[in-house]
């Protein structure tokens, strides 16, 4: 009975804890049907170790001046000394098209060791954003593993596809990260592939404008070949497709029998070569 007394007890401190300033402010997030109103709230209310994905119905704003472990923390002290775990170590967030941004000088997340945390956004407008006025949104500790917001279909019912080695991709990025040795790499397209978000892929390292919450993404193989099988990639509207920056290579050719495959740009440059890069254009 006392363990249980001291269960609600700290329950309590830990819903008055994190109670949003402005009584105003209707801040939302679902989890298989049911409504939450604090992000760290939502995600010790799933009491079992299993996948969860949390949907931001409206922005959120963090409060409290603390990041949200995904791991265990006693928040330094905030709840009363008592260290917080998270139950699932596999987590979503669906920013869903709107912005999740973290407390004043820190990250929205920290990632422990054997977490995972994947940021999509599942909106038709791919608006969604995680911010952090750090430059860093998400800190990701050793043995944690962290999968940001990438380039995603326009249209969700589109189905986009790439393989790699016999394993299936729906975004060029994601694709690319997913090759964790600096070997030479081969994206096959599957389908036709429309980029979105206003960015370029860079092949070499980039904050992409603050889009993946100042993380700087990095791409891991130097050797990249874009197979495009008789389909055609369009870039997002303004940029080309690709930046190749110094070390890095790309080669675009086509195994196709028809030999129709496309790399296509409004900017009229669909791949831009810094210093140092190298780029094989398709062969006509």
């Amino acid at each position: 009975m006392k363990r249980k007394l001291v269960s609600l007890g700290l329950a309590l401190v830990i819903c008055l804890s994190l109670t949003i300033p402005a009584a105003a402010a209707e801040q939302r997030i679902t989890v298989n049907g049911e409504s939450y109103e604090q992000v760290l709230r939502a995600l010790l209310a799933q009491t079992e170790d299993a996948p969860v994905t949390l949907r931001l119905e409206t922005d959120i704003q963090l409060v409290n001046d603390l990041a949200i472990v995904l791991g265990s923390s006693d928040y330094g002290g905030l709840f009363g000394g008592e260290v917080i775990t998270v139950p699932s170590h596999d987590i979503t967030i669906d920013l869903n098209g709107h912005t999740l941004t973290s407390n004043s000088g820190y990250p929205a997340f920290e990632v422990e060791s054997g977490y995972s945390l994947t940021v999509v956004d599942s909106s038709v407008e791919q608006s969604g954003k995680l911010v952090s006025d750090t430059g860093t949104a998400v800190e990701v500790r050793e043995g944690g593993a962290y999968t940001p917001l990438f380039e995603q279909s326009g249209d969700p019912a589109a189905e986009q596809r790439i393989t790699v080695n016999g394993e299936s991709y729906e975004q060029v990025l994601r694709a690319l990260l997913a090759q964790t040795e600096d070997a030479p790499v081969t994206l096959r397209l599957e389908t036709d592939i429309q980029l979105v978000n206003d960015l370029a892929i860079v092949l070499g390292s980039s904050d992409y404008g603050g889009l993946f919450g100042g993380e700087v993404i990095t791409v891991p193989s130097h050797d990249i070949t874009i197979d495009l099988n008789g389909h055609t990639l369009t870039s997002n509207s303004g940029y080309p497709a690709f930046e190749v920056e110094s070390g890095y290579s790309l080669t675009v050719v086509d195994s196709s029998a028809e030999q129709s495959g496309k790399l296509v740009s409004d900017t009229g440059t669909a791949v831009e070569v810094r210093e140092g890069g190298a780029y094989t254009p398709l062969s006509e």
